[in-house]
């Protein structure tokens, strides 16, 4: 059996959808001449060769069992962060309010290092920490 033929195209959004096995996350994955591989990261191969080093096949349709060459693109672990923001797949920017229900949009909103946090909440917790440092003066 081929690779080929163990997927199908699905006419509406031109994925080639892998009909294989697929880990939890939905991705294709194979045995290929005895070593394991993730299905789309095998069709890049067999169409362009071999993947640099450190660098990742990402998907441009966001489908995790398409294994269409076409949708396929090389790029670093940031480059992936970079589209999945872009595109607002990131966990981060689905998020739309804080644990307490307020808005994760205009000025409540503030971006840290890693992750974007309500100001609300953040000045509520240094108001109590300053507190707790004075002795629960305050």
């Amino acid at each position: 059996m081929d690779f080929e033929s163990r997927s199908i195209p699905e006419p509406n959004s031109g994925c080639f959808l892998w009909l294989g096995n697929r880990d939890k996350k939905g991705y294709g994955i194979l045995r290929f001449n005895g070593k394991p591989w993730r299905a789309h990261r095998l069709a890049w191969t067999l169409k362009y060769g071999k993947v640099p080093s450190g660098l990742l096949v990402c998907q441009r349709c966001d489908n995790p069992s398409c294994v269409n060459p076409l949708h396929l693109f090389v790029g670093s672990y940031a480059d992936n962060e970079r589209d999945k923001v872009k595109k607002g797949r990131h966990p981060e920017t689905a998020r739309t309010a804080c644990r307490y229900g307020h808005p994760l949009s205009g000025r409540r909103l503030a971006h840290g290092r890693r992750n974007r946090y309500c100001r609300t909440c953040n000045a509520d917790y240094n108001r109590r920490y300053r507190a707790s440092l004075a002795g629960g003066k305050s």
